[in-house]
């Protein structure tokens, strides 16, 4: 059953890649490329051995996106743009 679900699979992705081919060759180009350098690497590389894992590696992924977004938040706070606001006597008054 397996190894029919990854026919199935391989059939459809080779599928999408002839659509791709078909209409953005560019693209195609890049997908081989890229299923080529992670099969070199793939040879290359030796299995990692997983028996024993820091505390801290499982999160770290989380970590890195949390504290990117307060990094852009922080950005985006500081490079914003008030130039264009208009200033608090041109504003219209709001009917509370």
């Amino acid at each position: 059953m397996q190894l029919a679900v990854s026919i199935v699979v391989v059939l459809g992705l080779l599928a999408l890649w002839r659509v791709a081919w078909r209409t953005r060759p560019i693209l195609a180009l890049g997908i081989t490329l890229g299923i080529l350098l992670i099969w070199v690497l793939a040879v290359v590389v030796d299995t990692p051995v997983f028996d024993k894992v820091p505390l801290w590696l499982p999160p770290l992924p989380f970590a890195v996106v949390a504290t990117m977004l307060f990094v852009f938040g922080i950005l985006a706070w500081v490079w914003g743009d008030d130039e264009d606001a208009p200033e608090a006597s041109m504003r219209a008054p709001r009917d509370h």
